[in-house]
């Protein structure tokens, strides 16, 4: 048997009173493991037995704390039992199989100093046969702390920081340990899928995750993921979830996969964003656009014209309770484009054949109806307020000229440049609207804007 202070406590303790009796009468898989892992440099722990009782070498001890010696011969649910959940998706696979599994960058906090603190470890868990059977387990550990702290400080800076900025609502980030099936996620996505945050930092089964998934939603999620895996992309992939409220919410990961040296998948990680606003505004515009179809081809003008007012009613209602500047784009064009199908509503092709003769069209639309002018009015001060800071400043009138209507916009002065935005475009945006609604109604709409 090795040297070193484990190798002397193993050859004096009383393993008469634990169920793996005396040395003597040990069988020779155990002999000969326990060995190997007394003779390891790094970290190496023999489990045997139904209680997985545990003999281990010095850097082990170490591992567990001022007091690791302490724990020779003990069942490894009673030491990790915080933990142990964890740890025995990774065991219970190896007794199952009967095959050798390894794997980086597992955290598994341990108590350093008195203090519990984060260790990331790479391992190698190999079964022990014995009468035909798994009689025990053989795990060996490599702290790669340091390793992932580096890794992460890049992704942080790059990957993540990339994807969180580009995204509106954002849930949390997460990182999916692919070989355990373990994923470690933030208090805000813990808390949105309704699981403990302090277990969602140590790591959470993905499989409890995807309890929460919307049942008709799971496959189509694991499949996205997969894919992204074995293809080497980013996925992209919207889902139901059913939050711990009894509400449901629409949810669109985004992430990458990152690999070892071998081109073994190691661990995704990525964002989740809640985009139910946006599924909500979809939801509408459909119905909308199916209501106007399903009516009677003669059927007079004005209620087709009220359903996409009432489909701008409510993204706009939408747009205003958001201050995402990403999301108020989004409603900006979902509304553009029913303003468009209001403006050809007004003013239908002329049908015309050749030996008729030609007549301007009647118009359909009263010009300038107040209904009309008031979405007009809700639009520019929605997309306003949305860019301004001073918001109470914002102020939309409607004033009647000779050559059509105004919309004057009055906004303070050190918010102008934040409402005119990059290069005019987002008035721009605001007059293309507002021509777009008036310009077949008989109407000239424009908008002035003025600094207060």
């Amino acid at each position: 048997m090795a040297r070193g202070r484990m190798a002397d406590a193993v050859r004096t303790w009383n393993w008469s009173a634990t169920p793996l009796g005396r040395i003597e009468q040990w069988p020779e898989p155990l002999l000969a493991h326990v060995n190997l892992a007394l003779s390891f440099p790094i970290p190496a722990v023999v489990h045997w037995g139904p209680e997985m009782h545990m003999v281990f070498n010095d850097a082990y001890a170490e591992l567990l704390g001022p007091e690791g010696h302490t724990y020779l011969g003990q069942s490894a649910p009673i030491v990790w039992k915080p933990l142990w959940p964890q740890i025995e998706s990774l065991y219970s696979s190896v007794r199952r199989t009967g095959e050798s599994i390894s794997g980086n960058d597992l955290l598994i906090p341990v108590d350093r100093d008195g203090t519990l603190r984060d260790v990331f470890w790479s391992y190698a868990i190999a079964p022990i046969h014995h009468q035909q059977t798994v009689a025990g387990i053989f795990n060996t550990a490599r702290d790669t702390t340091a390793t992932v702290a580096s890794f992460n400080a890049l992704v942080q800076s790059d990957e993540r920081l990339r994807l969180a900025l580009s995204a509106s609502d954002c849930i949390g980030i997460w990182d999916w340990h692919i070989p355990s099936d373990i994923i470690h996620a933030e208090q805000d996505f813990a808390l949105f899928y309704g699981q403990d945050p302090q277990r969602a930092r140590l790591g959470i089964p993905r499989t409890e995750y995807f309890e929460k998934v919307h049942p008709d939603d799971r496959v189509p999620l694991d499949d996205a993921l997969w894919y992204a895996i074995q293809n080497f992309t980013e996925v992209l992939a919207d889902y139901r979830l059913l939050p711990p409220d009894g509400s449901v919410r629409w949810v669109q990961a985004k992430g990458r996969c990152f690999y070892a040296e071998d081109g073994s998948p190691t661990r995704f990680s990525g964002i989740s964003i809640d985009i139910t606003r946006r599924k909500i505004a979809e939801a509408a515009l459909a119905e909308t656009r199916m209501t106007a179809a399903a009516q009677p081809p003669k059927v007079a003008l004005a209620p087709k014209i009220e359903a996409p007012l009432a489909s701008i009613a409510t993204i706009l209602r939408l747009a205003r309770s958001t201050d995402d500047l990403t999301e108020v784009q989004r409603f900006l064009v979902v509304a553009e484009r029913e303003v468009n199908r209001i403006a050809d509503l007004a003013c239908p092709p002329a049908e015309s054949t050749s030996d008729a003769p030609q007549s301007a069209p009647a118009p359909i639309l009263p010009p300038a109806t107040p209904t009309l002018l008031w979405h007009m009015e809700i639009l520019v001060s929605t997309i306003a307020r949305s860019l301004a800071e001073r918001k109470d400043d914002v102020r939309v009138s409607i004033m009647r000229r000779a050559e059509g209507i105004t919309f004057l916009l009055q906004v303070a002065a050190d918010d102008l440049a934040r409402v005119l935005g990059p290069q005019g475009r987002t008035a721009q945006s605001m007059r293309s609207l507002l021509d777009a609604a008036g310009i077949r109604s008989n109407q000239q709409f424009s908008l002035d804007i003025e600094a207060t």
